[in-house]
């Protein structure tokens, strides 16, 4: 598989010189990125390192891409697989230990990519897709901040399919029950903010944006080495993972 060339320093591609999530998990991010390869694919599994929940994972391509639906469109890896992978990492994860199905979702970069351009939304601009436990999460509150963030109501993405490429930046989300939403947004989508939205979702004050997200994250260093070790862990025994 190969991809395009990284435009800057990828934290993906070269996480030993990046320092972006230090402040949030103390180089945890470092420490576990590309951990665990899956077994006959192009793919890495990892614990992220600041965790919106207790269990928190990502999915992303060994070579650079910018967005899943280019990856899909260009046909490194179908749809159906696609989906079919998350929702076999997502089970993986919300198994046991009272946690109670997942939520997917990936802040897309518009096509074609242009480095700070307006309107993309993801932290880092090499393709990731967020596996979380749902636990006690509202997905009605979480689609009505999404809502409000992006200026636009979503589309039904097919269980089946994945958003195509388009010149807007987009979020993705689905959940265990195998619906999927795309938000299509011709502004700039604020960096992180599907992690914002997840965070503060939690608590229970509106509106949800006044909130300190950051602080929940920053200020949480042992537990967020709790739930990166725990995923860890869990990844360790998904079939067809291994260390590379």
């Amino acid at each position: 598989m190969n991809g395009p060339p990284p435009t800057r320093q990828c934290v993906f591609c070269h996480p030993s010189d990046s320092t972006d999530f230090s402040a949030l998990a103390d180089t945890a991010f470092n420490e576990v990125r590309g951990s665990v390869r899956l077994e006959g694919t192009d793919f890495w599994i990892a614990p992220d390192a600041a965790p919106v929940a207790a269990r928190h994972l990502l999915l992303f391509p060994t070579q650079h891409y910018t967005s899943f639906a280019d990856l899909t469109a260009e046909g490194v890896l179908s749809p159906v697989r696609l989906r079919e992978l998350v929702s076999a990492l997502g089970t993986h994860v919300s198994s046991g230990g009272g946690a109670s199905g997942f939520l997917a979702f990936e802040h897309g970069s518009p096509t074609p990519f242009q480095p700070h351009q307006s309107g993309k939304c993801a932290a880092n601009e090499h393709a990731h897709i967020h596996i979380v436990t749902r636990g006690g999460l509202d997905l009605k509150r979480v689609r009505r901040a999404l809502c409000r963030e992006t200026g636009v109501e979503p589309q039904s993405v097919h269980p089946h399919s994945y958003p195509l490429p388009r010149p807007e930046a987009y979020i993705w989300m689905a959940d265990d029950t195998g619906c999927g939403s795309v938000w299509y947004s011709v502004s700039s989508i604020a960096n992180q903010a599907m992690r914002r939205i997840l965070v503060v979702s939690h608590v229970p004050a509106e509106p949800e944006f006044r909130v300190k997200w950051q602080d929940i994250l920053v200020f949480d260093v042992t537990g967020n080495r709790a739930r990166v070790e725990e995923t860890r862990s869990l990844l360790d025994s998904f079939q067809g993972a291994r260390h590379v």
